[in-house]
């Protein structure tokens, strides 16, 4: 269900706030109808002024391109889904940040980054490892359907598609001796 900002009253500092994309708007002291106007003054205010964007990772990095990808799976899937992705991407975001590779390009990125980080987890199952791998080939072939190559520098990466992550290492660690 949507929700639709609306004025409170802070009783301990006698102040109508706000509170529009998770920040709190101090409306000031008066009564509710002046809380009201005010908030739809805010509220116009922030519709019309220019966009600003967060900074983000630039996108040719594995964190951004992920950063992307989790944008598009919660502008478009069930709460369930994002879960599930936000917290396997989440992880091996984490572990490139551990090992000060989070400003690893997608041009520079090997299979097998995914499969130390994998092998992290001695305790999980072979079809836990393997979504957890999956989570990882969907940012990449999703950032190949966007028809995003130029942008991502991605051009001259294999894709994982249609290939188990073993085969895939194999291919590539045949061309790395």
């Amino acid at each position: 269900m949507p929700h639709y900002p609306k004025p409170f009253f802070r009783a301990n500092r006698g102040l109508w706030y706000i509170q529009i994309d998770g920040h709190q708007h101090n409306l000031g002291s008066g009564s509710a109808e002046d809380a009201d106007i005010k908030a739809a003054e805010l509220k116009k205010s922030l519709r019309e002024a220019p966009c600003e964007q967060t900074p983000a990772v630039d996108s040719r990095a594995v964190v951004g391109l992920i950063q992307e990808f989790m944008a598009h799976v919660r502008a478009n899937f069930a709460e369930d889904t994002i879960e599930w992705y936000r917290y396997r991407l989440q992880l091996f975001v984490n572990y490139l940040l551990d090992e000060d590779k989070s400003d690893l390009l997608v041009s520079e990125f090997k299979p097998h980054y995914a499969q130390k980080w994998v092998n992290q987890f001695p305790d999980l199952s072979p079809g836990s490892k393997r979504n957890y791998i999956r989570a990882v080939q969907r940012v990449f072939n999703w950032g190949e359907e966007l028809g995003c190559q130029g942008h991502l520098e991605m051009s001259h990466r294999e894709p994982f598609r249609n290939v188990t992550m073993v085969t895939f290492l194999r291919d590539r660690w045949a061309n790395c001796v």
